[in-house]
């Protein structure tokens, strides 16, 4: 189970847009940079939702490589995971491992910047939607 940051929360009077690979709530538009990996070199925005009540986040995963240029179809994403959806109220859903729905947008640091590749983009588990 992630932490709730309800010290964070509590002071913005507006819903989050994304939530960190931690879970922290982030209230700016998604961007590769303010991922909490500062060592990344792939990054995705994926779409998930509570494995109890349906409830939708959007949320950063990152890592030094998480090898998606190796993969040949959407069929072979089976590792990319986010596990326990953000908190939410839900208090059985929170400890349940999320469902990883859509990759909404895909990152890879190129020599000087971040270069979106859209090619990596699309829904994990069509049968969801």
């Amino acid at each position: 189970m992630l932490c709730d940051y309800k010290d964070i929360k509590d002071k913005i009077d507006e819903e989050p847009k994304w939530f960190d690979e931690k879970g922290v709530p982030r209230y700016c538009e998604f961007d590769p940079d303010k991922v909490n990996d500062i060592y990344a070199r792939e990054t995705l925005l994926i779409l998930i939702s509570c494995q109890n009540c349906g409830q939708r986040f959007k949320v950063a995963l990152s890592q030094g490589t998480l090898g998606i240029h190796k993969l040949n179809s959407f069929k072979d994403w089976d590792y990319i995971h986010y596990g326990d959806p953000p908190r939410h109220g839900d208090n059985a859903g929170e400890t349940m491992n999320c469902i990883d729905l859509e990759i909404l947008e895909y990152w890879e640091q190129g020599k000087t910047e971040w270069n979106r590749v859209k090619e990596y983009e699309g829904k994990l588990y069509p049968q969801n939607f």
